[in-house]
């Protein structure tokens, strides 16, 4: 994109709101859309703001397409939305009844709040809120004496020897 596709108006909102808007992230992609404006390379508006050139591209995109009023929406996603209204519910439940499964826990959240949450939602969810899952592992069989006693006879014979205990032999 040359300087050219910048009207005269545009840049003059470009140079002021660069530092006037409340949001930090807007403040530095306009900043680099007034300096593309004013005729720098990718490269050193990258090195200039600490950002990728892939970062410039993108915003420059989204000016061609939609102005500055484009670059200046953010897209970042809520948090967790309506689920963090009902976390008292949620946590107090789980605190008294904590679910065996995530597949549990979605169909408690479903059941107590009315609200549908995917598994990996539903996961983070819980971890934000201080539960963790547990891995159960396997529990160890008895082992058989009869094959106890044979390890321990073949470990014990002549030819088994355990690191560094090797007998050495000194001559005189």
């Amino acid at each position: 994109m040359t300087k050219e596709t910048f009207t005269p108006d545009e840049i003059e909102c470009l140079f002021e709101e660069r530092f006037v808007h409340p949001h930090p992230m807007i403040q530095k992609r306009l900043e680099a859309l007034y300096l593309k404006s004013q005729g720098m390379q990718h490269k050193e508006i990258a090195r200039l703001l600490r950002i990728s050139r892939a970062s410039i591209s993108n915003w420059l995109s989204a000016y061609k397409i939609g102005g500055i009023e484009a670059v200046k929406t953010l897209k970042y996603r809520k948090k967790w939305g309506d689920l963090t209204s009902h976390q008292k519910t949620i946590e107090e439940h789980f605190r008294n009844n904590p679910p065996r499964t995530v597949q549990e826990a979605i169909r408690v959240i479903k059941e107590l709040t009315g609200l549908e949450r995917k598994r990996t939602s539903v996961l983070r969810f819980l971890k934000i809120m201080g539960l963790s899952y547990r891995k159960t592992g396997i529990v160890p069989g008895k082992a058989d004496p009869q094959t106890q006693e044979e390890f321990k006879k073949k470990s014990s014979s002549p030819g088994w020897r355990m690191p560094g205990k090797a007998k050495r032999k000194y001559s005189s």
